[in-house]
C-alpha cells in the first residue's frame, strides 16, 4: 500500500509538473501596433507594443509650412504613459506657421495700389503693391533675402 501510495504521489507530481510547464510554453505574448498618422508630414514607423506596455514618443515629424502640435487619439492628446491594450492609429496635428510681410522700397517712393502685409499664412496668395519708382533707378523686382520675386 506505502509502495502504490508513494508511486501515485509521484505521478501526481510529475503530471503536475507537466502541466504548469504546458500552460507556460502556451502562454502567447500578445502585441498592438500602434500607428503613426503623420498627416503629411515626414514618415513615422510603427511601433508593436506588448499588451499593457507603454509606446515610445518617436521624433516629431516635419512638414513643410507647419509646426508639430503633437500626436492625438481622436480628439484627445496622446499620453505616451498610457498602457497600450489595442491597435491604435495616432494623428499628428498641425499649426500653420504664419509670417510677417513686410515690403523695404530701399528708397523709393512709398507704397501704392493694394497689397498684402503684416501676418500672412504659410502658402497664402499675397498681393503686391504697385512697383516703387526711384529717381535713376529702374526697379527690377521684390527680393526675398535670397532671390529675385516677380
Amino acid at each position: 500500500m506505502k509502495k502504490l501510495l508513494s508511486l501515485s504521489l509521484a505521478i501526481v507530481m510529475m503530471l503536475s509538473c507537466v502541466l504548469v510547464q504546458t500552460v507556460v510554453v502556451n502562454a502567447a505574448i500578445i502585441t498592438y501596433t500602434v500607428t503613426f498618422d503623420s498627416d503629411g508630414g515626414s514618415a513615422v514607423a510603427s511601433q508593436a507594443i506588448e499588451e499593457g506596455k507603454t509606446a515610445t514618443k518617436p521624433n516629431d515629424p516635419t512638414k513643410a509650412g507647419y509646426t508639430f502640435a503633437g500626436w492625438y487619439n481622436g480628439d484627445t492628446e496622446f499620453v505616451f504613459n498610457t498602457p497600450i491594450t489595442d491597435n491604435i492609429t495616432l494623428k499628428a496635428k498641425w499649426t500653420i506657421n504664419l509670417y510677417t510681410l513686410t515690403w523695404n522700397v530701399n528708397g523709393g517712393n512709398d507704397l501704392t495700389g493694394t497689397y498684402t502685409s503684416g501676418s500672412v499664412e504659410f502658402g497664402a496668395i499675397i498681393t503686391k503693391p504697385t512697383d516703387p519708382t526711384r529717381d535713376e533707378y529702374k526697379f527690377i523686382g521684390w527680393h526675398d533675402g535670397t532671390e529675385i520675386v516677380t
